[in-house]
């Protein structure tokens, strides 16, 4: 099983659907770590790039997040970001919320392709 949220198809925002869906998971007997396994190296397995990204070690790319808690112990925990590290920059968490309400605010999502558009 490999989660994932489809963003940015109509109405889900990235990012906070895939912490919802592994919330879900957790809620169906998934242990965190397991569904963050599936979310992070078996999704880039299952996409064929597990040799660029999926975990953390030298010589892959790798977009982090800085968190305060640990979310093995609870996936409510990934919601508690300190930064984002992508591309080598950091992002403070207010910034990047801020951006992602003005996209909200100006995005058409009912002229969004539907994911059956695309398959």
């Amino acid at each position: 099983m490999i989660p994932g949220s489809d963003a940015p198809f109509t109405k889900v925002m990235p990012g906070f659907g895939l912490q919802d869906e592994l919330e879900l998971l957790c809620e169906c007997g998934m242990s965190p770590a397991v569904a963050l396994t599936a979310a992070t190296r078996l999704a880039a397995q299952a996409l064929g790039v597990g040799h660029l990204v999926g975990t953390i070690e030298a010589g892959k790319e790798a977009d982090l997040l800085v968190l305060e808690g640990d979310p093995v112990a609870s996936l409510r925990d990934l919601r508690k970001i300190l930064a984002v590290v992508r591309g080598g920059a950091w992002f403070r968490p207010e910034l990047l919320l801020d951006q992602a309400a003005r996209y909200a605010a100006i995005a058409n999502f009912d002229e969004l392709r539907r994911f059956d558009e695309f398959y």
